[in-house]
């Protein structure tokens, strides 16, 4: 699993980041199903993961509340968190 697109709304609900990202691996299932995402969306992507990761860090400042479904694989995906298992 690997991240191919962020999307940041304000708590305003105003989207103020919608990134397709381009993963370093070959995609073997897009689950187009799922994520909206096709091998054509992504072909002509140059955007990768540090890219983002920039993006995000000029965006969030440092006391954001991120509030999502399973955030926490979103947060393992940007690989801003560590993945913790008992």
């Amino acid at each position: 699993m690997k991240l191919t697109r962020v999307s940041l709304v304000d708590n305003n609900g105003q989207c103020i980041m919608d990134e397709l990202v381009k993963p370093k691996e070959k995609i073997v299932d897009y689950l187009t199903k799922f994520s909206g995402v096709t091998e054509a969306l992504l072909e002509p992507i140059t955007t990768t993961l540090q890219d983002v990761q920039k993006q995000l860090k000029k965006l969030l400042p440092s006391n954001a509340v991120l509030v999502g479904h399973s955030l926490n694989f979103d947060l393992q995906a940007l690989e801003v968190c560590k993945s913790h298992t008992a």
